[in-house]
């Protein structure tokens, strides 16, 4: 009850949103491939957004070191975990199934320095990244110098090192940086939920930048709509949170409780996927046709939602060792 349960419904839409960017077999539909696109531009950045605003909303004043061991046990753990139970699946099923982004067992030991497991891991390491410097900020006024620069760093001409993601948390920060601003500035989100105007015009530049970006081949107006539909993604993601929160009780349960499996079903859903498009490959289901691919799409989809959560309601958490291997404890 002391949690924002707007901040945990955009959790339980986002967490959606990545299951769904991550499906995209070779045969896809025109359309389909253009809103993957563009859900691609902005449902990581709405997941660091809600993470930077319920660390700021209820960051406890640990010391440096419990701060940090909590952390690691949170986050690097399962990482760890997911890794290596992903690495080994693939290894032991490429013979008999089509397996995405194949691995050896030397990717057992790339996982200490890069998300070898799967690309998507990256959110992982910047995210603990973050945590490793975000107690050093620790006024409004750092916080909010940390904002600016985050905004500025990801267009200085450096290539960033993938060691430890650490390019993707270049350009993600900010976003965390957002989240801890708007926890930090209560009058900003009264302003934004009592203005008409300003909760509809965003959402025509959104419908007009997300067109835009999908057909333009000029590639300076591409970039500045790629740019700038992140911040518009997140706010559209949060307003359909708070009208959520009002008019659809049910539908706010079921994002909550999606909100708190969101962790497992980030680090298990590409498994279950890639399992349910395997056999779907292996059946030779795959076709041109839509309506096929519509019923494809949502198994696979579903999977990938469900079954985590299944793992960590009857499994995981009925185990102790498990629960602290997934960062559940």
């Amino acid at each position: 009850s002391n949690r924002s349960i707007t901040f945990d419904i955009i959790k339980g839409l986002a967490i959606i949103l990545v299951v769904i960017g991550h499906f995209i077999p070779e045969n896809s539909p025109y359309l389909y491939v253009k809103m993957r696109e563009i859900i691609y531009t902005f449902h990581m950045p709405t997941f660091l957004f809600a993470s930077g605003y319920i660390f700021m909303k209820y960051y406890k004043n640990d010391s440096l070191k419990s701060f940090y061991a909590k952390k690691f046990n949170r986050l690097i753990v399962p990482y760890l975990t997911a890794s290596v139970i992903v690495i080994s699946i693939k290894i032991l099923t490429e013979k008999f199934l089509s397996v995405d982004n194949p691995v050896t067992a030397l990717s057992y030991l790339k996982i200490f320095y890069i998300p070898e497991a799967g690309y998507f891991l990256w959110y992982i390491w910047s995210l603990f990244t973050i945590f490793l410097i975000i107690p050093f900020f620790n006024t409004s006024k750092k916080r909010f110098a940390l904002l600016i620069f985050s905004l500025i760093i990801p267009h200085i001409p450096i290539d960033w090192t993938e060691i430890f993601s650490i390019r993707q948390t270049i350009l993600m920060i900010q976003y965390f940086a957002i989240g801890i601003f708007i926890a930090e500035n209560h009058h900003i989100r009264q302003k934004l939920k009592s203005n008409p105007a300003v909760l509809i015009t965003p959402l025509i530049f959104a419908f007009i930048l997300g067109f835009i970006y999908s057909n333009c081949n000029i590639v300076q107006l591409a970039f500045i709509c790629k740019s700038t539909i992140p911040y518009l993604g997140i706010y559209i993601v949060s307003l359909l949170a708070l009208i959520i929160q009002q008019y659809c009780k049910k539908a706010t349960q079921s994002l909550v409780f999606l909100s708190s499996c969101s962790f497992i079903i980030y680090l298990l859903h590409t498994t279950f996927e890639g399992f349910t498009k395997a056999l779907f490959n292996k059946l030779s289901i795959y076709g041109n046709d839509t309506l096929q691919f519509c019923i494809v799409a949502i198994t696979v989809i579903l999977t990938g939602i469900t079954l985590p959560i299944i793992c960590q309601k009857m499994i995981i958490e009925k185990s102790r060792i498990l629960k602290t291997l997934f960062g559940l404890k």
